[in-house]
């Protein structure tokens, strides 16, 4: 952490979106020598390993996982929790790509982008997912090689691919599909939705819709989790508010007769008269102990109060679905 290339991370701005604030007390921290330190696992909205996509391998297992549109992983959800109908498959999606991606089977076919500008010229404006432009003048060059092209130029920038293809007249006569594998630009994968579970063990799912449903199902507990959680904070806050009140109330009432009596006596009759949180409420300042502080507690509690019923009639679907609907991405 102190090498000089994290200084300047921070968190984006939808982090918090993907990531409530309300899950953090529900986490599982690890701890580093009696210290603290980041969860084991963080509990994302929607399943991030199919936001982003994953590839790998290990001993005995191995991982190819494609990227998907946030926006129909929300859709999927919504559509499971409330019980709707869903139908076809989900496609694999990058932000930015103006290629094509579809299935076939267990497969997914990923095409790049070639356009005829006129019978000696072409244009490529997308390579496949997974191709990179220095890497695919490589394949230009071999079929420069097998006089397949007479020549190219690179034109791509960080934020587009163009490649302009000069070609023989018979090149350009030929279909767009026939191009694309001509030029290499297409690509098949099989997924292998192979991911670690929340409890270390490692499972294989058949296809995106059963992780995704597998996810929903694991994070509805989690959601149950995070009800009872909030509704445990907000029973502790309101049961601080009411003795804050009930303190301020003895101590105008009694606030003469204590400054005659020790310390020991004044805590023995907040004790007596049921308040608990003796050193704090001790530790309340002055300014504070006033009429106007009885009327603000009143509030807070008649919130607390509010928050704590409607918590009690909602559901961990409720919750799930009232942050899905609140995720802009």
């Amino acid at each position: 952490a102190a090498a000089s290339r994290y200084i300047f991370t921070k968190l984006t701005k939808n982090f918090r979106q993907l990531f409530k604030t309300d899950d953090d007390p529900i986490l599982e921290y690890l701890d580093d020598d009696g210290q603290s330190i980041e969860p084991k696992f963080y509990l994302p909205i929607l399943p991030a390993i199919l936001i982003n996509g994953a590839e790998g391998m290990g001993t005995g297992f191995a991982c190819s996982i494609a990227a998907y549109n946030p926006e129909e992983l929300k859709t999927y959800i919504q559509k499971k929790l409330t019980g709707k109908k869903i139908t076809g498959r989900l496609n694999p999606w990058y932000r930015g790509f103006n290629g094509t991606i579809e299935r076939s089977g267990d497969q997914v076919i990923c095409k790049g982008v070639i356009d005829i500008v006129n019978t000696t010229t072409i244009k490529i404006k997308d390579l496949p997912i997974g191709m990179y432009t220095i890497k695919y003048r490589e394949v230009l060059n071999s079929l420069e090689d097998k006089n397949i092209i007479k020549s190219y130029v690179d034109n791509s920038t960080e934020e587009a691919t163009e490649f302009v293809v000069t070609v023989p007249r018979e090149t350009t006569k030929k279909s767009t599909e026939d191009l694309l594998k001509t030029f290499k630009l297409i690509t098949r994968t099989t997924e292998n939705l192979t991911v670690w579970k929340e409890n270390g063990t490692i499972k294989r799912f058949d296809t995106v819709e059963d992780l995704i449903d597998w996810f929903v199902q694991y994070r509805l507990t989690r959601y149950e989790d995070r009800r009872l959680n909030l509704i445990r904070t907000q029973e502790e806050q309101k049961s601080w508010f009411e003795e804050q009140m009930r303190f301020i109330q003895l101590y105008l009432k009694r606030s003469k007769v204590w400054s005659g009596m020790t310390d020991q006596a004044v805590v023995d009759e907040l004790v007596t008269s049921g308040l608990n949180r003796t050193d704090d409420l001790l530790s309340i300042r002055v300014r504070r102990l006033t009429g106007d502080s009885i009327e603000d507690l009143k509030k807070k509690i008649e919130q607390s109060t509010l928050e704590i019923s409607r918590l009690n009639s909602m559901t961990a679907t409720d919750l799930y679905l009232d942050d899905l609907s609140q995720l802009k991405l």
